[in-house]
């Protein structure tokens, strides 16, 4: 068989597996579905190592990368719309690398999907320590902590099996409350004390060396891995993959 044809079969075959999808997400599904996947607990704990590791210079690791994120988004959004598939973040390197490389990466994006939903949760009842005593101890959860989790993750588990159109009306309100509480704390932290000399007082704007800011504008956390909001999501309520169940991929 020659590389065009086993090409068609391929193709042909994503046209009949996508065929089954329901395509019940519209733009404002689809736009709060990217915006959701890049914000998480990584908006307050990243920031705060981030400061740790660079000082004041953390401020250049998010400009950088939040650059070098839009140049992966980018590319993301003209395969979405060049081949508006399902499972994008392994076909695309399937097309391009073959199929042990789309391997590798279906395996790689697995384990970071497993792992996601408990590290947010766990997220969620250590902030709820605030108001909720008992749930965080010695720098883990305690027993209840961790039983207010798992009924956390069983709501994520909920609202993926009962369908992508759930999802997309429960995912924008959620999307909604997290664009709203980080402008809102950005908004009071500034308006009640904001003060330029915490910005050189300190050892100066790069205390630890730029190579620290540099550093830290690789590390993962501070924002989603992978931007590719047409192929997938970086919150633990995800979608069958949007870029396929979407009326306007």
């Amino acid at each position: 068989m020659t590389e065009t044809q086993s090409g068609d079969v391929t193709a042909g075959r994503t046209e009949r597996a996508d065929s089954g999808l329901r395509k019940d997400l519209g733009f404002w599904s689809l736009l709060a579905a990217g915006l959701g996947s890049v914000i998480g607990s990584g908006w307050l704990f990243s920031s705060l190592y981030a400061a740790q590791d660079a000082g004041p210079a953390a401020m250049l690791a998010w400009v950088i990368g939040g650059a070098l994120m839009l140049c992966v988004a980018l590319v993301f959004a003209e395969l979405g719309m060049a081949k508006p598939e399902s499972g994008g973040l392994v076909r695309y390197p399937m097309y391009s690398h073959g199929g042990l490389a789309a391997g590798i990466v279906g395996w790689a994006n697995w384990i970071s999907y497993v792992g996601n939903p408990p590290t947010e949760a766990a997220g969620v009842v250590q902030y709820a320590a605030s108001y909720l005593p008992g749930v965080y101890e010695d720098d883990q959860l305690t027993g209840p902590g961790i039983a207010i989790a798992v009924v956390l993750m069983a709501g994520f588990v909920a609202l993926n099996w009962f369908g992508v159109r759930l999802f997309a009306r429960s995912n924008t309100t959620i999307t909604a409350i997290k664009i709203l509480i980080p402008v809102t704390t950005i908004v009071l932290l500034v308006a009640s004390g904001f003060d330029s000399a915490n910005l050189t007082d300190h050892g100066g704007f790069a205390p630890y060396g730029w190579s620290a800011a540099l550093a830290r504008s690789r590390r993962p956390g501070w924002c989603s891995p992978t931007p590719a909001s047409a192929t997938s999501s970086s919150s633990p309520v995800r979608p069958a993959t949007p870029a396929g169940p979407s009326r306007a991929p």
